[in-house]
């Protein structure tokens, strides 16, 4: 029995909807060679067969509703046609907020700063609080400088992509890694980095994935991008990506202190929830690492327009981005926030989304930001 032969009656065998037709068989076949899709046996074909059918089908019914007004963004097939929502969310988004503030004795976790600029070391207030713990290493932390807003005065502007001005590297791509908080991380530390010192240089993911999990990280299994900036501080450096190229996957770790391509002194949180302050943050800093929910099959399948689901979590947040820019859609007049994902190019538009701004902190966009502090 060939392979159309088997799928056809398998299909016709496990859909609802019948048996598929010959033009939907030769887009599956489309679909597997543009995203090299390989299966074990016909059997898990067939399987995948049904997901992508049915995954088209739900990505159809909503560009109606798109057409008809409904919703303000289109989704598409790419390379997660194939996968189930479940198995989607469990493969792709690793970020672990469940860690957050329990990283391994003596580096405590994320602290709460207010949002503004003292220049390294002329800060004179209290002494920061780093966890109900105290350790020796709080003078040393405490030489970071603070972030603080702009006061409610200056004007901040409209929009701004930080693409534009240099500091984002182009879209990178995660693989069958839940390391999107690794992304996350040197995303906004290659735009501090150039903001300091004028070079754009793509950081190792690699590096964080494989050598950071005494500090709270897992690899490919989630991560807190505020752990990868304190590994970093205190591992003074992180390799540059040429010479510690990405694997997707776990392994030994292979830092060379020769290769470094940035440091940074520490990292702020922006307050929790609080979205002018990620705005001026965004204006002002550079781009910003957010964690959001990307649990819904309409981010799965997101292609274009501004993003809101009212059905996300503001709270459970299972996804690690970048936030390099916001502004307003032309079209439709709604705020957005500029959004890099690591998920490749073939995903969303051109590996962007735009994530609605200012409606009541969809998805949990500003739940949990934060920055790496760069001398």
């Amino acid at each position: 029995m060939n392979l159309l032969m088997f799928m056809t009656i398998y299909t016709a065998q496990s859909l609802t909807t019948g048996v598929p037709s010959i033009s939907l068989l030769d887009e599956w076949e489309v679909f597997k060679t543009s995203y090299n899709k390989k299966y074990a046996s016909l059997r898990e074909e067939a399987t995948r067969l049904s997901t992508f059918l049915a995954n088209k089908e739900k990505i159809e019914q909503h560009n109606a509703k798109f057409d008809r007004g409904e919703v303000e963004f289109t989704m598409a097939m790419n390379q997660f046609g194939d996968l189930t929502r479940e198995e989607f969310a469990k493969r792709m988004n690793g970020y672990n907020r469940a860690g957050r503030m329990k990283i391994k004795p003596p580096f405590y976790g994320a602290r709460k700063l207010p949002i503004g600029a003292y220049p390294p070391g002329s800060y004179t207030g209290p002494k920061l609080s780093y966890g109900a713990i105290p350790f020796d290493t709080e003078d040393y932390l405490n030489e970071a400088a603070i972030y603080v807003a702009p006061p409610e005065n200056v004007q901040l502007p409209a929009e701004i992509d930080w693409r534009t001005l240099g500091a984002v590297t182009p879209v990178k791509d995660q693989g069958d890694c839940g390391s999107c908080w690794a992304f996350s991380a040197t995303g906004s530390l290659e735009g501090q980095h150039f903001r300091r010192n004028g070079s754009l240089v793509s950081l190792s993911e690699q590096n964080l994935v494989d050598c950071s999990t005494d500090f709270g990280n897992m690899g490919c299994d989630g991560g807190l991008m505020d752990h990868a900036f304190l590994y970093v501080k205190v591992n003074r450096g992180i390799d540059k990506e040429d010479a510690y190229p990405y694997e997707a996957d776990d392994s030994g770790c292979r830092y060379r202190r020769n290769e470094v391509g940035a440091t940074d002194v520490g990292y702020t949180d922006i307050p929790e929830g609080n979205e002018k302050a990620l705005q001026a943050a965004v204006a002002t800093v550079g781009p910003i690492s957010v964690a959001i929910d990307a649990s819904s099959d309409h981010f799965q399948f997101y292609h274009k327009g501004v993003y809101y689901d009212p059905t996300c979590s503001s709270e459970e947040l299972d996804h690690g981005v970048l936030v390099v820019g916001y502004g307003t859609d032309k079209l439709t007049k709604r705020d957005y926030w500029l959004v890099k994902n690591s998920w490749a190019e073939s995903w969303g538009d051109m590996g962007y989304i735009k994530m609605s701004r200012n409606r009541h902190n969809n998805c949990g966009i500003a739940t949990a930001a934060s920055y790496p502090l760069v001398k």
